[in-house]
């Protein structure tokens, strides 16, 4: 195998996980703001702890 290749193989899989804990942190972000939503819909009160976290999270990158 070429050194290049090497290369291309560890660049790859590089990306690979970066795009994996992007995709996990969004997942996790939208399960709590559906959460959030559903208890709302219920006519449930929401704190605004849970609400600021979520939000306070939506404006940082996803580069954890």
């Amino acid at each position: 195998m070429n050194e290049w290749e090497k290369e291309a193989i560890k660049s790859r899989d590089y990306e690979r996980r970066n795009l994996s804990k992007t995709y996990r942190l969004g997942a996790k972000q939208n399960l709590e703001i559906i959460k959030i939503s559903n208890a709302l819909a219920q006519g449930k009160s929401v704190s605004v702890g849970p609400i600021a976290s979520v939000l306070n999270n939506a404006n940082k990158p996803n580069n954890k």
